[in-house]
């Protein structure tokens, strides 16, 4: 196991990193698979392999062209720092984690879970967390699907990339024990 060692702004502190390195897969076979899977569900449903469109055009607006170049996963922590109490010594520093990955802020796409401390009142804002779809829209507001109530009839578009490497810093104790 390797560690990251940081100092930022008088913190300084050193966290466990575990890496994994996926093999690559066939694209089609890849979508043939998720094609299989969500016909467990669905009716009518189709995957295909694309090149991803200028997410940074509409309908998406987001902050950053697409999913590409090398996509990996990190996470940071785990939701036991934050269940059944907060641990508001739990700082993370993203920037560092980057460099110390070889990557930088300016050429990666970050997305997902968060937990902040509430400047105003002191309680903890959560954003969504990757358990489930999250969706755009056009009206500037976002949708988290769980369950869908218009059971006759449910359209999703998505652009998903396979990760490269998965990377788990700061595991806790109750982490996932097989990734080496």
């Amino acid at each position: 196991m390797q560690y990251i060692k940081f100092t930022s702004d008088d913190i300084s502190y050193k966290l466990p990193i575990k890496r994994a390195e996926l093999s690559d897969i066939d694209p089609d076979k890849l979508a043939h698979v998720l094609e299989d899977g969500l016909k467990r569900t669905f009716v009518n449903v189709s995957v295909k392999w694309v090149e991803c469109p200028d997410l940074t055009q509409e309908p998406f607006n987001l902050a950053a062209p697409g999913l590409c170049g090398k996509p990996a996963l990190m996470e940071v922590g785990d939701l036991s720092y934050l269940n059944p109490n907060p641990r508001k010594d739990k700082i993370y520093h993203i920037n560092p984690i980057l460099k110390f990955l070889n990557r930088h802020c300016n050429n990666s796409f970050i997305f997902g879970t968060g937990i902040s401390e509430h400047p105003n009142d002191g309680t903890l804002g959560e954003n969504l967390r990757c358990k489930s779809t999250h969706c755009l829209s056009h009206h500037n507001a976002g949708n988290h699907y769980l369950v869908d109530d218009t059971e006759d009839r449910i359209e999703y578009l998505g652009y998903f990339s396979p990760a490269k490497n998965v990377y788990r810093i700061d595991e806790s104790r109750f982490g996932l024990p097989n990734l080496q």
